[in-house]
């Protein structure tokens, strides 16, 4: 997801982008992009199986080109970008499952972005 979206999204719904710079108080809410790594806990289940962290919601996928609205019956792939909300007091404990479940696991360590 473009950073520049990404931000004007967190400005329409009034939460903090993932930038730590300019996260503000805490109980206010964050944007995170987690991408679904081949091989990962993550990669073949239906969004409703899976165990998500408490008080987030992914609120977009990004799938190559196509942008998916998720829902119970949305099936993650490897290589999807998810946008995650998050209240911003959970971030930490949230990040760590998110990125565990995430991780590709087929032998390989790369994943794309930073």
């Amino acid at each position: 997801v473009d950073p520049f979206y990404e931000h004007l999204y967190a400005r329409l719904i009034g939460v903090t982008p993932d930038d730590p710079s300019v996260n503000g108080q805490p109980g206010e809410k964050t944007i995170k992009t987690y991408t679904i790594g081949a091989g990962s806990q993550l990669e073949g289940k239906l969004i409703r199986e899976v165990e998500w962290p408490d008080s987030t919601l992914v609120v977009s996928i990004q799938r190559g080109d196509e942008e998916l609205l998720p829902k119970g019956d949305t099936r993650l792939m490897a290589l999807d970008e998810m946008l995650v909300l998050m209240n911003l007091r959970d971030e930490d404990q949230a990040n760590q499952t998110l990125r565990r479940l995430s991780r590709p696991s087929v032998g390989t360590s790369w994943m794309p972005g930073p």
